[in-house]
């Protein structure tokens, strides 16, 4: 998808306590995996699950 960056957070990785406690929103991150989906700094959409397709679907919603 064009315009479209992606990042990957393991968040069971050790030394990750700082950035937990810098992201409030991660201590509401119960089923993971778990897509954030933002614009320019602005959280428009969080998805639980994985896959490309259901990801690929959620943006293509928000893009229309």
């Amino acid at each position: 998808m064009p315009g479209v960056r992606f990042g990957k957070l393991h968040l069971d990785q050790r030394g990750l306590g700082e950035c937990k406690k810098a992201n409030q929103w991660l201590a509401d991150v119960d089923d993971p995996p778990f897509n954030v989906i933002s614009r320019k700094g602005e959280r428009l959409k969080t998805v639980a699950g994985g896959g490309a397709d259901r990801l690929r679907s959620r943006l293509e919603r928000i893009g229309q």
